[in-house]
């Protein structure tokens, strides 16, 4: 009986080592990149005790925490949809033109997070 518990726990464990989740905060543990998302994340978690990630901030800490953010420096003219859109997020009076851009912590094949 005791065989048959230990090896439904040792099962049990590697089942849970390969959930994206608890790679990510396994990873988060040990990053000392650049990209202030992760940081970010990784500040958290030091400061939380129960922190849980979501699937997809999983997948975007095992995707790029081995990339270097790009400094950027620049200022970026801004598309209509997505000036109205930071326009009614930051409650500004008028839509913003450009926006100026720091770091590009993951270049995309067709966008940019920064």
């Amino acid at each position: 009986m005791l065989y048959l518990t230990v090896f439904t726990y040792s099962l049990e464990n590697k089942t849970l080592n390969n959930l994206p989740e608890v790679r990510a905060l396994r990873t988060l543990e040990d990053y000392s990149g650049y990209n202030n998302y992760i940081l970010n994340l990784q500040s958290k978690m030091k400061k939380f005790n129960h922190f849980k990630l979501t699937r997809a901030q999983a997948d975007y800490i095992l995707k790029f925490h081995e990339r270097t953010p790009k400094i950027a420096r620049r200022w970026v003219e801004l598309d209509s949809y997505f000036a109205q859109k930071l326009m009614d997020d930051k409650l500004l009076t008028k839509k913003p033109e450009k926006i100026y851009i720091e770091k590009l912590l993951v270049e995309k094949e067709k966008s940019f997070h920064i």
